[in-house]
């Protein structure tokens, strides 16, 4: 089964993509960026989906450290945002996003815009 790291400050966010999500992959639920690279440490997933807003360490700075790294930089990230603003948006795709989704995301769409990433086993 394939993983996903989900990394969001915002528990309701985790539980609501963990619901959508579950039956398909395997899931790690991380509330912050330092949380996601003790876990990068152990074990490298198929696909981080990635909050912009977070206290401590925002998604652009979480961005910008994996693609510094030789082994996180090939992991797909796909941005969760409340976000609208266009400049922040065009800059995480800059650096390399393969995808965001606007929150509050949809629970039927996620799955299938994950799937045209990743996949699913």
């Amino acid at each position: 089964m394939k993983q996903i790291y989900l990394v969001d400050d915002e528990i309701t966010n985790l539980r609501v993509a963990e619901s959508a999500l579950k039956d398909r992959y395997e899931l790690r639920l991380l509330t912050g960026g330092k949380q996601l690279f003790v876990m990068l440490e152990r074990a490298l997933p198929d696909l981080i989906l990635l909050d912009i807003r977070m206290p401590e360490m925002d998604g652009i700075e979480v961005m910008e450290l994996l693609k510094q790294h030789n082994d996180y930089k090939k992991i797909p990230v796909i941005f969760l945002t409340s976000n609208t603003d266009k400049d922040v948006v065009t800059h995480a795709l800059k650096l390399g996003a393969v995808d965001y989704i606007a929150k509050p995301f949809d629970v039927n769409q996620l799955p299938i815009r994950i799937q045209k990433v990743i996949g699913f086993d």
